[in-house]
């Protein structure tokens, strides 16, 4: 986490601050992640389906948002 945020930091020093600072969390109550558990199990003990889920819904904001930034250029 550190080497990202000296990264980041880099980045904002080489070519200037951000207009924008979007922030995305994982909710463990998506209906996708609590129709694919059993009975009793919850979500914080399934990391790698929160994980994979998160993951792909993160893409595809990333993707939508690429669209939406290309079409005002």
């Amino acid at each position: 986490m550190r080497r990202k945020y000296l990264d980041s930091m880099a980045l904002i020093e080489r070519l200037d601050k951000p207009d924008l600072f979007i922030t995305m969390t994982r909710n463990p109550a998506w209906d996708e992640i609590v129709s694919e558990l059993k009975e009793r199990v919850l979500a914080q003990n399934r990391s790698d389906l929160t994980t994979r889920l998160f993951r792909s819904k993160n893409e595809s904001y990333i993707s939508s948002l690429n669209k939406i930034f290309l079409i005002i250029q």
